[in-house]
């Protein structure tokens, strides 16, 4: 997923009723953790929190579970998720591509569009495609958590986002249009758009991003 802006929306009165009860120092680790969250666009991996927090071993055995307490650690396997700053980037992303799509209408209004539909570029549909719907990465990360193999193949690879309808061919960048295949599939299926996710999937992902 392509970053969102390098500033991170801090609503104080929300901050505050969430965090009263920290102390300095866990305020400290706290806020290192989620700015590492919004810069890694998404859940974190359990066994680097502590570093990212800058914290000793004692000071993590004495402060970590009050710290832990503000996330979800349980939703995604060993990965600490915080769902309100996954709205937030949703949110910052959208906007993103929405002011991508201003700009590049406001240029071709001045110089005209001397790009032909064939050769528009990945990032520009992409662009496209998060206008009509966007994912985080908690999403995906849940929904990867769902297949034990390729739901294709039904092998061991390691999953790639794959958009069942194609990108080029109209298909957003929402969740609803994502499926875990592994590389091989992916690359092979071509123009192919079959949904190869069970038919339960959007129940079970709601389960676990729920938990």
């Amino acid at each position: 997923m392509t970053k969102t802006d390098i500033w991170i929306p801090i609503y104080i009165g929300d901050y505050l009723s969430d965090t009263m009860h920290l102390t300095t120092r866990q305020h400290g680790a706290y806020f290192l953790i989620i700015m590492a969250y919004w810069k890694n666009n998404g859940p974190l991996p359990a066994n680097g929190i502590k570093t990212i927090a800058k914290l000793s071993n004692q000071e993590w055995a004495e402060d970590g579970s009050v710290v832990s307490d503000l996330f979800n650690t349980t939703i995604i396997p060993n990965r600490w998720v915080h769902k309100r700053i996954d709205r937030e980037m949703k949110l910052a992303l959208s906007n993103k591509s929405k002011k991508s799509k201003s700009g590049k209408l406001g240029a071709i209004s001045k110089w005209g569009d001397s790009i032909s539909d064939n050769n528009i570029k990945r990032s520009e549909r992409l662009t496209t495609a998060r206008e009509k719907g966007t994912h985080t990465k908690a999403e995906w990360l849940a929904l990867k958590s769902i297949f034990s193999c390729c739901p294709r193949c039904e092998g061991n690879g390691e999953p790639v986002k794959d958009h069942i309808i194609p990108i080029y061919q109209g298909g957003s960048d929402s969740i609803d249009n994502i499926q875990p295949l592994c590389r091989k599939c992916n690359s092979q299926k071509g123009a192919e758009s079959e949904d190869y996710r069970p038919s339960n999937w959007s129940e079970r992902l709601a389960e676990c991003l729920a938990k």
